[in-house]
């Protein structure tokens, strides 16, 4: 039962991947979604501009 050290390696570095383009797409497509279901992305949009005021 010997598996390779890289095979977890790569199928995290493949989830993390898709995570992020499934972020990113979801962030095109509906930007409003996207704020409420990933609140950690930086968007540059109406907070950054209240939070200056």
């Amino acid at each position: 039962m010997s598996v390779p050290f890289a095979l977890p390696l790569l199928l995290l570095a493949l989830g993390w991947l898709l995570l992020f383009a499934c972020a990113r797409s979801l962030d095109r497509h509906y930007p409003r979604l996207a704020r409420q279901q990933f609140p950690m992305t930086p968007d540059f949009g109406d907070r950054s501009t209240t939070s200056q005021r």
